[in-house]
């Protein structure tokens, strides 16, 4: 049995290496096939032209079209870009500089207005005084008292005979000064207006009845203190009894008139003073702001 296996084993081994030497030659024949082909090819190449050398199979249609996709989608940002910076980044930028120039013109219109205000105040001060000022003579008497030249007090000139409230109104109405004013300040004004003018028939009545009681307020208790502010009527009657040249019943007579008439024309320039008084309160009158 040993001898036999033995056997077995090398002819085994035999078959083995030829095996495997013929595989060794089959490979050799391969790569000479391979690199006479490979020889072939380049011969083959060296004789074409260059062009058909360089010429290379045509690309995909997705390698075509996706570098010109890519260009596409490049020139699209670069508007989208554009257009936002015109829509939105100029317009933002504009709009800043609106509100600055409007800031600034606001700033400039704020002193112009705060300046005309000033202006308009003072206007308004000097209207209203020049329009005091000359109601106040008109309504009172004294424009017609120098008018007329007479200084006595007596009924052609007491102010007494004038509608006082009417008086102002009307100087109100056709006063030049007072047309200055803004409409609203002229409302104002006549109510204010309404009120003093009021308030000076009141005591325009009361100063009538002063006055029209002043005969009977003279008596001998103050008959030589009011006949003695005369002084040149006091020293002619002074004169004339001196010389004997008037009558004690005439001198008596003529001391009654003349304080009777002292005495009525002191009442007159105290109704004055309390017109004057109360048409001054127009102007320190409170205006409305604007």
């Amino acid at each position: 049995m040993p001898r036999i296996y033995a056997l077995c084993s090398c002819k085994n081994s035999a078959s083995t290496i030829a095996w495997g030497t013929q595989a060794l030659e089959k490979d050799q024949i391969l790569r000479n096939n391979r690199t006479s082909l490979r020889g072939n090819q380049v011969r083959q190449r060296q004789q074409l032209p260059l062009s058909v050398v360089l010429q290379t199979p045509p690309p995909h249609r997705i390698d075509v079209w996706l570098p010109r996709l890519a260009n596409v989608t490049q020139v699209v940002l670069l508007c989208l870009t554009a257009g936002g910076f015109y829509f939105t980044v100029l317009p933002l930028y504009q709009k800043a500089l609106l509100d600055e120039a409007y800031a600034r013109k606001e700033f400039e219109l704020k002193k112009v207005t705060a300046l005309l205000e000033d202006k308009y105040g003072k206007l308004r001060q000097v209207a209203v005084r020049n329009f005091v000022f000359n109601a106040d003579a008109d309504c009172s008497g004294f424009t017609e008292m120098m008018r007329k030249k007479d200084y006595s007090a007596d009924t052609k000139t007491n102010p007494f005979s004038i509608d006082v409230k009417r008086c102002l109104l009307d100087e109100e109405i056709k006063s030049n000064s007072l047309s200055e004013l803004r409409p609203n300040d002229r409302v104002v004004f006549r109510t204010a207006l309404i009120k003093v003018a009021d308030e000076i028939s009141t005591i325009q009545h009361d100063a009538e009845a002063s006055y029209q009681r002043a005969d009977s307020d003279i008596n001998s208790s103050n008959i030589e203190a009011y006949a003695s502010k005369r002084e040149f009527t006091a020293k002619m009657l002074s004169f004339l009894v001196q010389n004997k040249m008037i009558k004690p019943d005439d001198i008596a007579r003529q001391k009654r008139k003349e304080a009777v008439e002292e005495l009525k024309a002191e009442r007159v320039q105290h109704y004055r003073n309390a017109v004057t008084a109360h048409m001054r309160v127009l102007m320190k009158m409170r205006w409305p702001v604007s």
